[in-house]
């Protein structure tokens, strides 16, 4: 069996964030198939949230001295004799630098990181919580590994034809597919999100342009999260915090909203809306990555009036409901199961 490690500096094993989901999910997909060690830069693993694999190793380095980091992740590749070890963040590539050729490295990209802070710009802010680098600094990075991993096709499309080594490899982001149950009537429409900065935008852009203006019912906009610190109290609004099952949302709402306006990399709450067969509406931004499931299994706007008048729609036509919910369904099992998603990752794994 193949000895695999993955680095990380994020503390994926809590809820709350679509970071820690992606990689909770890499990591519970991979642990069937190889003897996978966990090495956590400046993070101490707390087993919670019903995330306790009894067959990981994992391994702490709390050393913010990067070259003990380096010489530790060495020592530890070396003991636990591994064969590949994953990466997750472009921030991190200066601790496998001087691996030896015989560790195949991938990297975990989640989205392009210039292409992400020019879409702050764009936005009028500044992503503090990544690298300013640009696009030809990003694809240097890439270089140092044998293969990079991109969560969306986009994404995968433009740099798999710049870069002809490494490998680029499309390994979208998987979630647990469930069978749809709508309610004859739609009483609550749902927001489920972290303190990430375009999701803080995008409520705030909703709540402000567009929700004051539904007409034609009284529903409950239920909002989950610690986003909820960011929100002021308003009418027909319940704040619920941070749930440690997403499904308890899921199951309590009857719609789902996403108004992101910029970003980068695929959403993984939309993709965990459609796993859970809920009509879904969003933004343009907001379905990228998935353009095909457009007026079949979601539907999108970006003005507030749009967003207004598609809200209503679904609010009071249940086969409308109905109809997206099945093909929700049906799109999130041909495309976010994690063999679909994971399993080019995989076969890249064992045979390297």
């Amino acid at each position: 069996m193949r000895n695999v490690a993955i680095i990380t500096d994020v503390d994926f094993w809590r809820h709350g964030s679509g970071n820690r989901v992606r990689i909770r999910s890499l990591v519970s997909y991979l642990n069937q198939y190889v003897n996978l060690t966990v090495i956590l830069i400046n993070q101490n693993i707390q087993y919670k949230d019903n995330f306790n694999p009894s067959n990981i190793q994992f391994v702490s380095i709390n050393n913010y001295d990067t070259k003990v980091q380096q010489k530790l992740v060495k020592y530890i590749l070396k003991k636990y004799q591994c064969d590949c070890c994953i990466v997750e963040y472009i921030h991190l590539t200066y601790l496998i630098e001087s691996l030896p050729d015989s560790i195949k490295k991938f990297l975990d990209t989640h989205d392009i990181i210039s292409r992400r802070n020019e879409s702050f710009l764009e936005a009028g802010y500044k992503d503090n919580y990544t690298a300013n680098i640009s696009f030809q600094e990003e694809l240097d990075f890439y270089k140092i590994y044998d293969y990079i991993l991109m969560i969306k096709a986009e994404d995968y499309d433009l740099i798999s034809k710049i870069l002809v080594e490494p490998k680029v490899l499309l390994v979208p982001h998987a979630s647990t597919i469930y069978k749809p149950s709508i309610r004859k009537n739609a009483l609550n429409v749902g927001y489920v999100a972290s303190t990430y900065l375009p999701n803080i935008d995008g409520i705030n852009w909703f709540i402000n342009s567009v929700w004051d203006n539904i007409k034609i019912t009284k529903p409950t906009l239920n909002i989950y999260g610690n986003i909820c610190s960011y929100i002021n109290d308003y009418k027909n609004i319940k704040k619920h915090g941070f749930v440690n099952n997403v499904m308890i949302a899921y199951e309590a709402v009857d719609i789902i909203i996403n108004p992101v306006r910029f970003g980068a990399g695929i959403k993984i709450k939309n993709i965990e809306a459609l796993c859970a067969g809920l009509p879904l509406l969003t933004t343009t931004h907001g379905i990228l990555g998935m353009d095909d499931a457009k007026d079949v299994a979601l539907l999108s706007a970006d003005s507030a009036e749009q967003f207004k008048e598609l809200l209503e729609l679904l609010l009071s036509d249940y086969d409308l409901r109905f109809r997206l919910s099945q093909q929700a369904y049906k799109y999130a099992s041909s495309r976010f199961s994690s063999e679909v998603c994971y399993r080019n990752l995989l076969d890249k794994i064992l045979s390297s």
